[in-house]
């Protein structure tokens, strides 16, 4: 799931911030043999994600990512929203 969503995520990114596309992005799922609920799956994929963020807010990148769904966001991984919210902070 988390290279699948990171291949979307760059996908999204190369299309620029002139797109007329929406790209929506979902890390949520469920089921499965090895995570079978979806807060274990929030708890090893939202971490993830926000390494991932914090990287790109600290480099100055603002990637063009569309919509960002997912589960569990500040529950299991405190700050995630705020690093998302950060991404769409320009500066003026």
């Amino acid at each position: 799931k988390w290279d699948a969503f990171q291949r979307h995520l760059d996908a999204s990114a190369a299309e620029g911030p002139h797109t007329t596309r929406l790209a929506v992005n979902y890390l949520s799922t469920t089921g499965g043999d090895l995570i079978p609920s979806p807060r274990r799956y929030a708890e090893y994929l939202n971490p993830r994600l926000s390494a991932r963020l914090t990287d790109e807010h600290r480099r100055g990148a603002r990637p063009h990512y569309g919509a960002l769904l997912l589960d569990f966001a500040d529950t299991v991984t405190p700050g995630l929203v705020q690093h998302v919210y950060q991404l769409n902070d320009f500066p003026t």
